[in-house]
């Protein structure tokens, strides 16, 4: 599936399709939002998950364990996966991209085991930002999950359509920078 752009004629009105053309500063682009977008994650669950590990704090549930193992594999793979186009290894992107939609059915499960763990732990947020209550804090979790679901099941159809495709992709992890579930 291509991308047109209509351009004018200036000899008549009858308007011409061109293809949109993809430069190599457009991979560049994705590949460093992809750093960027996983650092910051990672950084934002600095002070909730990773101190609480280094720290000894009380054991947290092992699905959070296994919630942030999946979610680094998933930033992971996306860096490596913009990583691959950047340097034109198109062909074995194409070929991992199956991986990427097991790792997005896990997290799909994780994050909502996730989410209703937390919830009945009683968790709120994380201090400052905390809901009234456990449920709202619920809703935002399942909303994370439920609107990185779609993004990456849209990037997974429009897989044949480039431009598209990376936008949809860049949006689902990029959606992990909302609150998650990290008590």
């Amino acid at each position: 599936m291509s991308t047109f752009v209509p351009a004018a004629d200036n000899r008549s009105s009858i308007i011409r399709a061109r293809r949109f053309q993809t430069r190599p500063s457009d991979h560049r682009f994705f590949s460093i939002m992809s750093i960027v977008t996983s650092v910051t994650i990672v950084a934002g669950f600095w002070n909730t998950y990773l101190r609480k590990i280094l720290s000894g704090a009380p054991a947290l549930p092992p699905i959070i364990h296994v919630h942030a193992a999946i979610f680094t594999s998933w930033l992971v793979f996306y860096v490596m996966q913009t990583t691959l186009v950047l340097n034109g290894k198109t062909a074995l992107h194409r070929r991992l991209g199956i991986a990427g939609v097991v790792l997005a059915a896990l997290m799909l499960v994780a994050g909502t085991a996730t989410s209703i763990t937390v919830t009945r732990l009683r968790d709120r947020g994380i201090p400052g930002v905390e809901f009234p209550d456990p449920a709202g804090f619920l809703l935002l979790n399942l909303n994370a999950v439920f609107v990185f679901a779609i993004l990456v099941g849209a990037g997974w159809y429009f897989r044949h359509n480039a431009q598209t495709h990376k936008r949809l992709m860049l949006m689902a992890t990029m959606s992990g920078l909302v609150g998650r579930p990290t008590s």
